[in-house]
């Protein structure tokens, strides 16, 4: 098992631009897009799990009682359209999966990197005291955004908090969208 401060993530521009590029891709492969408003996200009536099955027995009934489906229903459209969903679906739950990953990496990531910075400013605080040239003007400087980055903090106040980090286990990555191991 990895920890904290042995994590070493190595993301070039190249590799970013790529992935980017991918993801463009992507959504050029959808068949059409649409992009609500955070309003119209409000009134427009999610399935969810829960409707799922509500859904599945109506369509399965549409076949049974056709005599049911009045023509504005357009059972066809209707049909392409849950379908279109429950792929959506597959991929929504990947694509989900895709941003917790990327979202955890990129946590893991940057405590790693202020954990590294709280130490060196920690030693350039030491150097400070012992007179290097300069190191106190870098001190001040850094001691306002530190404080500003930690609620008020001072560094002896956060040397806990900072051991903490640096002792927390890591899984190291499959590359797995679903999280399970190849084999």
């Amino acid at each position: 098992m990895k920890f904290l401060k042995d994590f070493h993530a190595d993301l070039t521009e190249k590799d970013l631009q790529n992935m980017i590029a991918d993801l463009e891709n992507v959504v050029k492969k959808l068949p059409f897009r649409v992009q609500l408003s955070p309003g119209e996200r409000r009134e427009v009536a999610n399935v969810g799990e829960a409707r799922l099955p509500f859904i599945i027995k109506a369509e399965d009934y549409t076949r049974l009682f056709p005599s049911a489906v009045a023509p504005f229903m357009r059972m066809d459209e209707t049909r392409d359209n849950f379908n279109s969903f429950m792929r959506m679906a597959s991929l929504q739950r990947r694509v989900d999966r895709l941003m917790e990953i990327v979202s955890d990496t990129s946590m893991v990531a940057s405590s790693q990197v202020f954990y590294i910075f709280c130490r060196f400013y920690e030693n350039l605080q030491a150097a400070a005291e012992t007179g290097e040239e300069g190191a106190d003007l870098a001190v001040a400087d850094l001691a306002k955004l530190f404080k500003k980055a930690t609620g008020g903090k001072s560094i002896e106040e956060y040397s806990a908090e900072l051991k903490k980090l640096s002792e927390m286990p890591l899984v190291n990555a499959d590359g797995n969208l679903n999280g399970e191991p190849e084999g």
